[in-house]
């Protein structure tokens, strides 16, 4: 009796065994392929971030993007803060940007800031050899009346019209101006300089440091006369509204919805425009050189 229950024990224990090598055989075999996979997939892992070399740029993957719009330049005269003179020359070789971060190119409807005056609305500027108009006349900022005409007449006048002392590049460029007086009237020269200000908002901007007079041209006469003003369009002069630090206004009901192509002209003292220049993009000005070699070839005519 005892025999046969050794033998069914022992088969038992065999059959057992056997159940147990087959089963670990089986999980055993998917492990092999698996370990494959990630080897390879480690390897193109590997492939994949592979340096590129200096100066090769790596293949993009995924959607393929459209050409990016170039940055605006920055300025290489070490000046940072906003407001500060930014002397990039623009492509005519006589402008110079006033602020970091402006663009010296021309507005069009791709570039950094949209036009600010409606199509059409534009005039041409007086060119070099025309006369300044008759009845060019501003006010200054305690209301009298100043004729342009006859100031000319009197001396050689370098005559700037610029937007007005709300514009932040216009009165980093009146700064700028003042630095040239020195050489100015060292060859006789007198400068004035012109916005779309109403003596109220002219009485009330700090002339100090400036030796030179602004005038009022609130009604843009004396801008229709010199052919620089324009229609603003409707969504500048919201951005007008909105101007920080008291200097907002309503363009509409001060101007009429108009404003100016920032201008620099020369006149001799028979009112002929020796020199001139505007640039549609309001953060370029005529450069303080541009400025000084034009007054000296002009007493030279």
């Amino acid at each position: 009796m005892t025999m046969p229950r050794t033998h069914s024990i022992n088969l038992r224990s065999i059959l057992m065994s056997a159940v147990f090598v087959a089963a670990a055989l089986a999980l055993s075999t998917p492990l092999l392929p698996a370990q494959e996979t990630n080897s390879e997939k480690g390897k193109r892992t590997s492939e994949r971030v592979e340096q590129p070399s200096p100066g090769e740029r790596p293949p993009r993957t995924g959607r393929t993007r459209g050409p990016r719009r170039a940055p605006p330049p920055q300025a290489t005269d070490g000046s940072r803060q906003a407001g500060t003179p930014m002397y990039t020359e623009a492509p005519d070789g006589i402008g110079v940007t006033l602020r970091q971060g402006a663009s010296p190119l021309p507005y069009t409807k791709d570039t950094v800031t949209y036009v600010p005056w409606e199509e059409g609305s534009k005039m041409d500027p007086l060119k070099v050899g025309s006369k300044l108009p008759k009845n060019s006349v501003a006010w200054t900022n305690t209301g009298t009346e100043f004729d342009l005409n006859k100031a000319a007449q009197e001396k050689p006048t370098v005559l700037i019209y610029y937007r007005g002392g709300w514009c932040p590049f216009c009165n980093v460029h009146l700064h700028e101006l003042q630095t040239s007086i020195p050489a100015l009237e060292t060859m006789g020269y007198q400068l004035i300089a012109v916005s779309t200000d109403t003596v109220e908002a002219l009485k009330a901007y700090d002339v100090s440091g400036l030796k030179y007079p602004l005038l009022a041209d609130p009604d843009l006469k004396l801008a229709t006369n010199l052919g620089i003003k324009y229609k603003v369009v409707k969504e500048y002069i919201q951005h007008v509204k909105e101007i920080p630090d008291g200097r907002a206004f309503d363009m509409k009901k001060r101007n009429g919805g108009f404003l100016v192509t920032p201008s620099a002209f020369i006149l001799d003292t028979t009112e002929t425009i020796r020199f001139a220049y505007s640039n549609d993009n309001y953060t370029v000005r005529a450069s303080q050189d541009a400025l000084l070699k034009a007054a000296k070839e002009a007493l030279a005519k």
